[in-house]
């Protein structure tokens, strides 16, 4: 799999200067008097004054006339004694002109200029990088695996591990292949028409098939809340409240009896033909199948993204597992899913993305 750099390191610092009011002010009044500022402080030269520009200029020439000659008195051609001669020759009047030059007034009053110019341009600078970190600030970031940077994406990894290592755990399933109800209807995800009309067979049901009954269709409720696709936005109360309701079910030291007192009835289907089966274990049947499409879809590529895009979870070997394989190591509840479910489940991860969760 493609690795990707951690994003999400941009600094935040001055996008939260940006939305102090006082601040965005200040920052929009010194773009607003750059113009004006800049052409004040770059256009004003120290030779703008005619006379003093041509008193320059005629020290430059004479400046330059002197350098010229005495570049030419000393050249290697020439003798020690005719080397001296020539700088003898030079006019006095050029020396005495360029000891009158003095441009050292002139100089600090130049600096001065600059100085003040560059710093009219730096501060539009700032100016405008302040605005477009401001700007930045005000569009809506986009998110990835529902967390839009590394520090969201670690509280999220915070949650979703337990959640993961709850739906990881078999034992229902275990309780449930050796109460031999781990086939049968509902294993594919639909109970078809097999729970319409439904009229006793939950007052029949013993009281802990009643409560399996009541705690799965809690799961299916907080699991809809926590994630409906791997790119939504994940609640975390809702993905606490699932995680302590799969760890509940699978605490059960009585969950064999508890399924076995899950009463039978006898319907009649559309054809004719009369069966008997409970209407309880075939809606906890379609629990489990969604319950592991939604692990296998949702909550462990969410955590995939999380991790790989913006390098949270460290090495949590939860992540690490989902991160590894894209898939988990030993999927929660497929220890009792016969090999028809298991097909089918792989058919619907292959063309759809997972939609809502609930099916009652």
């Amino acid at each position: 799999m493609k690795s990707f750099q951690p994003i999400g390191s941009s600094n935040s610092s001055g996008n939260a200067t940006f939305r102090n009011a006082a601040n965005a002010k200040q920052t929009l009044e010194e773009l607003d008097a750059c113009s004006s500022d800049i052409k004040e402080k770059c256009s004003t030269a120290v030779t703008g004054n005619a006379t003093l520009a041509a008193e320059l200029q005629a020290c430059h020439d004479v400046a330059q006339s002197f350098k010229d000659a005495f570049e030419s008195c000393t050249s290697p051609t020439k003798s020690i004694d005719d080397a001296c001669k020539c700088v003898e020759a030079i006019s006095e009047s050029d020396v005495t002109t360029m000891q009158k030059c003095n441009t050292a007034t002139v100089n600090t009053d130049a600096l001065k200029l600059k100085k003040a110019c560059k710093n009219a341009v730096g501060k539009c600078k700032t100016a405008e990088a302040k605005a477009v970190e401001g700007i930045d600030s005000c569009k809506e970031r986009n998110k990835c695996g529902g967390a839009k940077d590394k520090a969201e994406a670690e509280k999220q990894l915070k949650v979703l591990t337990p959640l993961k290592a709850a739906l990881d755990r078999t034992e229902f399933n275990t309780a449930l292949k050796t109460a031999g109800l781990d086939t049968g209807a509902g294993t594919d995800g639909s109970s078809g028409r097999l729970a319409l009309n439904r009229r006793t067979a939950r007052e029949e049901d013993g009281d802990g098939c009643k409560a399996l009954d009541t705690q799965w269709t809690s799961f299916n409720t907080t699991a809809t809340k926590t994630a409906e696709s791997k790119d939504s936005d994940l609640d975390e109360d809702s993905a606490t409240e699932t995680t302590t309701t799969l760890n509940a079910i699978n605490d059960k030291t009585t969950l064999v009896a508890d399924l076995q007192s899950c009463k039978k009835e006898t319907r009649t289907l559309e054809d004719g033909r009369q069966i008997t089966i409970s209407l309880t274990i075939v809606k906890i049947r379609v629990a489990i199948f969604w319950c592991l499409f939604w692990q296998v879809q949702v909550i462990e590529v969410k955590i995939t993204i999380l991790t790989l895009t913006f390098g949270a979870g460290g090495s949590d070997s939860a992540t690490t597992a989902a991160v590894g394989t894209g898939a988990p190591t030993s999927p929660a509840l497929t220890t009792a899913a016969p090999s028809g479910r298991k097909l089918m489940l792989s058919n619907l991860m292959k063309r759809a993305a997972i939609g809502p969760v609930g099916v009652f």
